[in-house]
């Protein structure tokens, strides 16, 4: 009998064309991001040798002039969210995510230190702890490898929610960037989600099970929740769509970390 073959939604921007013929993937930036995005992936990659935690996809060329930069391609890797809504996602791939961007946090260095845009009290660098940041950390950017059992980290340029480029700020936007994607990118339900908030908490185990730091990351993450919810309303065209597509599980997000318990961290018991 033929093994049935299972199948992901996975969205591919615009910006991307995958070759499998020549094993590339070649990928549009802007011109006032692209060196940044080479500088950090380049050093990423580097330092996903060191480690068993996470790969990162190798470049193979770039084009300043074009804007384009090409990687290496990577077979039968699926982004989080395709995990997600599959059923998918385990409690030890999330846990090795929160690991993952821990060891990013502490080991990645840059050239160039850009901050993020500070006008927002709650990316403050002098408020909390900062290092340099993948900045778009979402489970879009987080994917899986179904071959080698690893996850794999994209897209290393900045954030989508501010205008230029950054790559050096609060580490709890990295975390709280995740947990947001986890609610929005799951199937939308009038009722609260258990299992996206187990995972949530799986993920912050991975990270970190430091009393003093999770009490700062619930008051972060409250804060950065409603700014992206507010952002994400106001780029809404389809009003309607988004109340019933982003609105109900912003306000889950909302209700996580309104509900946040530190304590359920430290019960957590690692896969």
């Amino acid at each position: 009998m033929q093994k049935e073959v299972k199948k992901y939604k996975v969205f591919i921007p615009k910006s991307v064309e995958i070759n499998k013929e020549e094993q590339i993937i070649v990928k549009k930036v802007e011109a006032s991001k692209i060196e940044l995005e080479i500088e950090v992936t380049k050093l990423a990659y580097q330092l996903s040798q060191k480690t068993d935690l996470f790969t990162v996809p190798e470049i193979v060329a770039a084009d300043l002039a074009n804007g384009t930069i090409t990687y290496r391609y990577l077979e039968n890797i699926v982004p989080l969210s395709a995990l997600l809504i599959n059923g998918e996602l385990t409690a030890e791939i999330i846990n090795n995510v929160g690991k993952s961007i821990r060891f990013v946090h502490q080991n990645l260095v840059l050239t160039q230190k850009k901050s993020l845009d500070k006008s927002y009290d709650f990316l403050d660098p002098t408020q909390y702890r900062s290092a340099f940041l993948h900045g778009d950390f979402t489970l879009n950017n987080v994917q899986y490898d179904l071959t080698a059992k690893k996850i794999v980290i994209l897209d290393w340029s900045t954030s989508t929610s501010f205008g230029k480029a950054g790559n050096w700020g609060v580490v709890y936007w990295d975390l709280s960037k995740f947990i947001s994607s986890i609610f929005i990118s799951a199937k939308v339900s009038l009722f609260y989600r258990k299992e996206y908030e187990n995972l949530a908490y799986q993920f912050i185990k991975g990270y970190t099970s430091n009393q003093e730091e999770l009490l700062v990351l619930k008051k972060f993450g409250k804060k950065s929740s409603s700014f992206e919810m507010k952002l994400d309303a106001e780029n809404s065209p389809q009003k309607l769509y988004y109340y019933y597509r982003r609105y109900i599980p912003w306000r889950q997000c909302a209700y996580f970390w309104s509900k946040f318990d530190f304590k359920k961290v430290m019960k957590i018991k690692l896969p």
